[in-house]
């Protein structure tokens, strides 16, 4: 799957960290695998849309393991739930945020929490 990622390091090797922030240049497009639900509580997501912040390179917890994952608002389609998970189930729309320190709704799938997230019921 792709994912926006930063780059770990500048061309001259210096490392990005939240005293020394990522220019947008820094910003890539990642093939990853896509994540599984592997503990309680976690769902992923296909990601339908998700918000660009544009100061998001200049927060601290973006670069607190690397490498960075950009993103933390999403609305998606529920892919996979641990099998511990009562609440949701595949196929259900949800949306929400992820915790500053869990970034990575930049992708075209992503992991979320029960916690974090909320289901969608549109109204007609």
């Amino acid at each position: 799957m792709k994912a926006v990622r930063i780059q770990p390091k500048s061309q001259d090797g210096q490392t990005y960290t939240s005293a020394n922030p990522a220019p947008s240049s820094a910003i890539h497009l990642a093939d990853i695998p896509v994540p599984e639900a592997l503990q309680p509580g976690h769902l992923v997501i296909r990601t339908k849309a998700t918000t660009v912040i544009r100061d998001n390179l200049t927060w601290p917890e973006l670069y607190a393991s690397p490498p960075a994952h950009m993103g933390n608002d999403f609305a998606g389609i529920i892919t996979q739930v641990h099998p511990s998970e009562r609440d949701f189930k595949p196929g259900d729309e949800v949306y929400g945020m992820t915790h500053a320190h869990r970034g990575g709704t930049w992708a075209e799938h992503a992991v979320v929490t029960s916690e974090e997230a909320n289901p969608l019921h549109v109204v007609r």
